[in-house]
Parts: structure tokens; sequence; C-alpha cells
């Protein structure tokens, strides 16, 4: 599709959230209406990808 991409995000440092997001990256899809999140363990494995919202 022309003209969509994903946005990316950050790994969460944070407080705001509760500390289950704590070093979590989070990435959007404006053309797809979603924000995800992926977890990864201390060597950087991916070990969860989830759905946050979707509009």
């Amino acid at each position: 599709l022309a003209g969509m991409a994903a946005t990316g995000g950050v790994f969460y440092t944070g407080a705001t959230y509760p500390g289950a997001f704590q070093g979590v990256f989070f990435y959007g899809d404006y053309a797809q209406s979603f924000i995800r999140y992926l977890r990864t363990d201390a060597n950087h494995n991916l070990i969860e990808a989830d759905q946050v919202s979707a509009t």
C-alpha cells in the first residue's frame, strides 16, 4: 500500500505506566490503527508481542 508506514517507538523506562510495561518496546501503525509492544529478555530475545490498543 502506497503512503503507509508503521511508526517506531521507544523502550519504555518511565514510572507512569504499570511496572509490567517497564522495558518493553512500543510501536504503532496509523494505517492499521493499532499500538503494540514487544518484550525481550536480558539477551534481547523476543519473549512476547501483544496489542495494547486498536482504534
